[in-house]
């Protein structure tokens, strides 16, 4: 999401931070940079990871550090150099990803992102997706560590980064199909005890609101509009929303956890997933599409959103879309953007900008009040 990082937000997605100052405050997953922890970790589980290859030597590679109110979180490259028995060297790159929370009073999600990430990959990985997702590798639990097989290629957001809009649109049908096959899935055997549905919105609303009071109380006004605004939205059709409708979603999908590679595109980051109502990642997709394009291509990304939309509704949808699912599409787009806007606030705070005229949550504020329109 870099267009977003260039408006400084935090839309619980890792951010690129490699500061000293980061790094030194996460003791506790520290241990993780020390090539002599790393290479005997490897040397131990070479034989397992890799059948016939031995450890040679191994480079670490900070990728993301990010550090908010409640977490620590690390994402990073290890460079492996592997000799097989007859000598060959081979070369393997192995991503790990690790948090470590805080002790904090206010935690908005208490589930183990990564454990679920670890879970998630690999389930479907068993059940018809893997060449749509990570090779899950490993997952430590001392060390709450997921270990996946790096994916090479780029993100489809970069894609708008280089002002390519007709080819981020030709690369939204093979990215929808991978959607749909996850929200085929109703149930995931032995994983649904630690994958929970999402019946807090009530609670995460008031999350979201604490946040922006405590970060950017100048928006709070507008941040609590756009809540009630959802909520009687919901109350109002309330037939069209529940459980009957849950599926496994990604729950962070867009355009930064798609990969593509040549003619091969996969989905990366499932430490959001749950049960949940799919069309959620429709509209976390579409409203983070819209901020990156509203940057990237400023002038004109208001028709090339309308392709984006209408793209992305046709191969998902396969049918005419009713008019029931285009205003619950809207209502996730407004819920989504409650969260980007109530953590953009923290993230301002964390650069020592709290409550001082923020031109970003202004943008994001008036935003949300023409997507409020869209609700009736």
């Amino acid at each position: 999401m870099e267009n977003i990082e260039k408006f400084n937000l935090a839309c619980g997605n890792e951010e690129n931070l490699k500061s000293k100052r980061c790094i030194g405050n996460m003791k506790s997953i520290k241990l993780l940079l020390d090539k002599t922890w790393a290479m005997n970790f490897f040397k131990k589980r070479a034989s397992r990871y890799f059948p016939g290859l031995e450890l040679l030597d191994c480079k670490i590679n900070i990728m993301k550090v990010y550090v908010d109110y409640h977490s620590h979180r690390l994402t990073v490259n290890y460079h492996l150099k592997l000799r097989d028995k007859k000598g060959g060297l081979v070369e393997k790159v192995i991503v790990g990803k690790s948090e470590k929370r805080k002790t904090s009073a206010f935690v908005i999600d208490k589930q183990n992102g990564i454990f679920i990430d670890y879970l998630v990959t690999k389930y479907l990985a068993e059940h018809g997706l893997k060449t749509m997702v990570p090779e899950a590798i490993d997952y430590i639990p001392a060390l709450n560590l997921y270990l996946y097989r790096y994916v090479p290629g780029y993100f489809l957001q970069e894609l708008s980064v280089k002002h390519q809009g007709n080819k981020f649109l030709n690369k939204i049908k093979p990215a929808v199909q991978i959607l749909k096959k996850i929200h085929n899935f109703k149930s995931i055997s032995d994983g649904s005890k630690f994958l929970k549905t999402q019946n807090r919105e009530t609670k995460q609303c008031q999350d979201y609101l604490r946040l922006m009071h405590r970060y950017y109380n100048p928006g709070y006004s507008n941040l609590l509009f756009f809540v009630k605004k959802c909520h009687k939205f919901r109350s109002q059709y309330n037939q069209y929303f529940g459980s009957k409708f849950y599926r496994l979603i990604h729950g962070d999908f867009y355009s930064r956890n798609i990969i593509i590679n040549q003619n091969r595109v996969r989905t990366i980051d499932f430490s959001d997933s749950k049960f949940y109502e799919p069309l959620n990642d429709i509209g976390n997709f579409l409203i983070n599409t819209e901020l990156m394009f509203e940057y990237d291509f400023h002038r004109t990304y208001r028709a090339l959103m309308k392709k984006v939309k209408e793209v992305f509704c046709r191969h998902y949808f396969t049918r005419p879309i009713s008019e029931t699912e285009k205003a619950k599409i809207d209502y996730f787009i407004l819920t989504n953007l409650i969260r980007i806007t109530a953590f953009a606030a923290m993230n301002e705070a964390n650069q020592g900008l709290a409550n001082k005229p923020s031109v970003v949550i202004k943008k994001l504020l008036k935003i949300g009040q023409e997507k409020c329109k869209y609700l009736k």
